[in-house]
């Protein structure tokens, strides 16, 4: 994790991350695993929290954008930290947000198997607009095999089977680093459905049906599944900052084609 003489001193790549506290189950693992992520692909991390303080969420965003961080991670475990971010909108630095504060209801008393767990997070992605919905597990056997098969019927009960996006094997860390590239080829994917040991998790993008020019991943689990003192949750947080990461590089490459464009 950067500090703040070494951000602005900076050479590397940089993402803000904001969080109401640092010492909360939930922030310590969700920062960890984006710390590990971020820092697989070069990326620093410098982070903020607000003590649920609107001045200091307001100084805390100031002074990153100041520093000029290529992405914006944040960690709502408030609605204030969602509604700070609705801020920036019309901005076109890309953002993910982990959503803590509006976990997916699951049903009372029935325990869902990873089936029925599967096939109930994808449909709550395609209620909620999702058309192009990838999968990306880890591979734990018979788990994920029902959890893939889950998801594929939500698909093909949705008519949305033609549309499937191939499923992305992250057992290693390693493999975190072609999830961007992955992502990046799929430029109309609005949905993702994320299973890592007991933990179970759905991103949309923030502008469904035209995901190709959002700059903002939402990430939120479902009660039940998401209990957040589990420290596996700290898998959400890579797959929240390799998001991030690619939007960033997404980011990039549409600078980098305005740049020639003005200059040629």
């Amino acid at each position: 994790m950067a500090t703040w003489h070494e951000a602005t001193s900076r050479n590397r790549q940089l993402i803000g991350a904001m969080v109401t506290h640092f010492n909360t189950p939930i922030s310590s693992n969700i920062l960890s695993g984006a710390e590990i992520a971020s820092g697989q692909f070069g990326y620093s991390m410098v982070v903020t929290q607000s003590m649920n303080r609107n001045e200091k969420r307001m100084n805390n965003l100031e002074r990153l954008l100041a520093l000029g961080v290529d992405g914006l991670f944040v960690s709502s475990a408030y609605s204030q930290e969602r509604a700070l971010v609705a801020h920036l909108e019309e901005s076109d630095i890309p953002r993910v947000v982990f959503e803590a504060s509006s976990l997916i209801p699951s049903q009372p008393k029935k325990r869902l198997n990873d089936f029925q767990n599967a096939y109930e997070l994808t449909n709550y992605l395609v209620e909620n607009g999702c058309k192009s919905i990838a999968h990306i597990s880890l591979p734990i056997g018979t788990q994920q095999n029902n959890f893939l098969s889950g998801y594929k019927e939500a698909l093909r009960l949705n008519d949305l089977l033609k549309m499937q996006q191939a499923d992305e094997d992250t057992h290693t860390n390693d493999s975190w680093l072609d999830v961007p590239e992955m992502l990046l080829s799929m430029p109309q994917l609005d949905g993702i459905l994320f299973s890592s040991h007991l933990i179970t998790a759905v991103a949309w993008n923030a502008s469904m049906g035209a995901a190709s020019h959002s700059n903002e991943w939402r990430i939120t689990g479902k009660k039940g599944s998401i209990d957040t003192r589990n420290e596996k949750i700290v898998e959400v947080g890579k797959l929240a900052a390799t998001l991030l990461i690619s939007l960033c590089r997404r980011k990039s490459s549409i600078d980098k084609l305005k740049l020639c464009s003005a200059v040629g």
